[in-house]
């Protein structure tokens, strides 16, 4: 439940930036919401390659 619960505040935080962002400057606005999405990926991307290696730590 709480890892649900930060996953949609992590959601509506980018989303309440890229806003506030699109406010000020429509390009602004999707500017910061590319950056989100290209850090979120990455980040992901890196959560589940660590996952994976323990995993394979793990069976050995």
């Amino acid at each position: 439940m709480l890892n649900i619960i930060i996953f949609i505040v992590g959601i509506l935080g980018g989303v309440l930036v890229s806003y506030g962002a699109w406010l000020i400057m429509p390009a602004y606005g999707l500017i910061t919401a590319g950056i989100i999405c290209i850090t979120w990926s990455y980040i992901a991307s890196k959560f589940i390659a660590n996952s994976r290696s323990l995993d394979d730590k793990e069976g050995s």
